[in-house]
């Protein structure tokens, strides 16, 4: 790994993101010189987009591992095991795992457990032996070529007693990460809950001289937390720690952004020191933030650019991309009616979309959104007779054109939306409405995701999509 950049010290409030945007459950490894990364994919797919960095700060997407959807996937755990990959993780209440020979794919079919519990942590110990870690402070041996548990599940771990009264969401002992350091057997556990107050979430470290325990708290514990909601990030926690090629240690995690909330949990990075056999985090980052991986697509490639997801399906035969364009099948009656929108993941506080729409079909309606989930959404549409806004399950005419081909805009100015068309020729074209979508997160309405940036089609037509634009304000 090249580490010439310079580094600083960063209080808290100063530490940007390495990987902006919805990107929760961060799980790390390096082989070599690079490094990989991949996060959950909550209900969209293809999931389980595996990043590549050779420096721990800048991050190009490579591939999705898991490429149709199964269910929601859950708390990964990368692995790289005797020149093979690992990801373990959780979807649909089980836990599976798929394999490869590169990073890169083909990944195996998914191999289910048959195993209780969630967040699945591998570590291979050093005779060789290969263990699930579960939540709960679980532990379960795997099979020599860890695609099935043998022997007894065994409660190895009892979490760290989070001293009272504090506001948590919960004590939710997850995420176990295990490690062999020196002697010592490490354990990395997230507490606290994963959202509710800005306090709640965190990470604790255990130790033991045997890999089953019994394991004693880090005495400093907890490792992350974020002290007060008045700090700019919050619920920090879900966390791997990781030894670079130089051998420096680091903290890889994720966190909400104080005000944002919507835009989901972003990934961080922060160095680690050892003192007296325990990991200490510092505030030593990088001096300057690292670049942000463009959005935008103009369709030219016949394959789905990595960015985009489909919300809860992932069927191939529905859209043909390519020359300029993108064909999209439309399907449902409306976005909270089946019509699982096509969703990037928006990186910044504020900025703007846009997308020229061509609708096919009488009663065929096609537009662009910002999308929570199908109760939660707002955006333009595109029918045969009108261009309509949409707000959740309302509709209302924005625009009486009966065109078919427009562009569309939206705006997300610090979460005040504002809704703009544009028909061919013509002048760009502000409608008179607007809204506020700060509580479109967790905390409000649940399912532990970020604001979307999504295209729909609805109806029994299809639509047409060409050049869409995300542009940071």
């Amino acid at each position: 790994m090249q580490m010439t950049e310079r580094r600083t010290e960063c209080a808290a409030d100063r530490l940007e993101p390495i990987v902006r945007g919805d990107y929760p459950d961060p799980t790390i490894i390096r082989v070599g010189q690079d490094y990989y990364l991949t996060h959950s994919a909550n209900s969209f797919a293809p999931a389980l987009l595996i990043w590549h960095s050779t420096d721990l700060k800048n991050w190009t997407p490579l591939a999705h591992a898991l490429t149709e959807y199964d269910g929601d996937v859950w708390a990964p755990d990368l692995a790289y095991h005797q020149g093979k990959f690992y990801i373990y993780y959780t979807t649909s209440g089980k836990n599976h795992v798929i394999v490869a020979d590169d990073i890169r794919g083909p990944w195996s079919e998914p191999v289910d457990l048959n195993v209780p519990h969630i967040d699945p942590g591998h570590h291979a110990l050093p005779d060789g032996r290969r263990f699930l870690h579960l939540s709960g402070g679980h532990q379960i041996e795997l099979t020599a070529d860890g695609l099935a548990t043998k022997g007894e599940m065994r409660k190895i771990y009892n979490g760290w007693p989070i001293p009272f009264p504090t506001q948590i969401e919960g004590m939710a002992e997850e995420s176990p990460k295990a490690f062999f350091r020196d002697g010592w057997y490490y354990l990395i556990t997230a507490q606290g809950g994963t959202a509710g107050p800005a306090t709640g979430h965190m990470v604790v470290a255990a130790r033991s001289r045997r890999h089953d325990g019994p394991y004693e708290n880090a005495p400093h514990n907890p490792l992350i937390r974020t002290g007060h909601r008045r700090e700019r990030w919050w619920s920090r926690g879900h966390a791997t720690l990781i030894e670079d090629a130089v051998g420096d240690w680091w903290i890889v995690y994720h966190a909400y952004e104080r005000g944002y909330v919507s835009l989901g949990r972003h990934t961080m990075l922060q160095r680690v020191e050892w003192r007296d056999g325990w990991p200490y985090v510092t505030d030593e980052c990088f001096a300057a933030p690292p670049r942000q991986t463009p959005l935008s697509d103009r369709f030219d490639s016949p394959e789905l650019g990595w960015q985009w997801q489909f919300n809860g399906e992932m069927d191939r035969t529905r859209f043909q991309a390519g020359g300029g364009a993108l064909r999209l099948q439309a399907r449902g009656e409306s976005p909270s009616d089946g019509s699982a929108p096509l969703c990037i993941r928006p990186q910044d506080r504020a900025y703007q979309v846009e997308v020229d729409v061509e609708i096919s079909g009488d009663g065929t309606e096609a537009g662009l959104l910002f999308f929570y989930d199908a109760t939660a959404y707002t955006g333009l549409a595109l029918t045969d007779s009108h261009i309509m806004l949409r707000l959740r399950k309302h509709h209302e005419k924005a625009v009486d054109l009966p065109v078919r081909r427009a562009t569309l805009r939206l705006v997300n100015d610090h979460h005040d939306v504002e809704y703009w068309v544009r028909i061919a020729g013509g002048e760009w074209e502000q409608i008179a409405r607007g809204n506020e979508i700060s509580g479109w997160n967790h905390n409000a309405l649940g399912g532990f995701l970020g604001l979307r940036v999504a295209l729909y089609a609805a109806g029994p037509g299809e639509a047409v999509f060409r050049d869409f634009r995300y542009e940071a304000l």
